[in-house]
């Protein structure tokens, strides 16, 4: 009768063993279900920036016009410069000042960003301004586009969707 005691704290062990390996993975489980809608989340942001700094551009743009009556003058990309792991460094507020278009529009970004944006201006009536994004780091950029038009006398912006990236 010895080995009848020690038999039921082994059928315990392994049930407690069991148990723990199911937790173990649903656990497991879990954090790989939370990891993948947090890159979600960071994708969906990144991919927001653009529309939000085209948004601010618009705005801007739309002030210049009300009281110079004019479009802004062309901007060269900003941020310039390479991207370091697909993130374009802060550039100093003089750097953008710099450049009459961005100096015209008071316009700066003071962050660092996934995107380059630039302003070219097609004629007295009408310009796009235009924001190069590439948000998985393979080397090929979405651009969306917002064009600036003047009819009528207003200044209307139209969009375009944001080209595969």
């Amino acid at each position: 009768k010895v080995g009848g005691r020690g038999k039921g704290m082994a059928v315990a062990g392994l049930v407690c063993g069991i148990v723990g390996l199911a937790i173990g993975l649903l656990l497991f489980v879990l954090t790989m279900m939370a990891t993948r809608a947090i890159d979600d989340y960071m994708t969906k942001g990144r991919k927001n920036e653009a529309q939000l700094q085209l948004r601010r551009i618009e705005s801007q743009a739309k002030a210049f016009y009300f009281e110079k009556g004019r479009l802004p003058a062309a901007a060269a990309p900003m941020p310039k410069g390479p991207a370091v792991d697909c993130v374009y460094r802060r550039e100093p507020e003089a750097a953008w000042e710099a450049n009459e278009g961005w100096r015209e529009l008071a316009f700066a970004i003071h962050e660092d960003s996934k995107c380059t944006y630039e302003i070219v201006t097609a004629s007295p009536r009408e310009a796009k301004a235009i924001a190069r994004c590439d948000l998985d780091c393979d080397g090929t950029a979405s651009v969306v586009t917002m064009t600036l038009g003047v009819a009528s006398g207003h200044l209307t912006a139209t969009y375009t969707d944001p080209t595969p990236d």
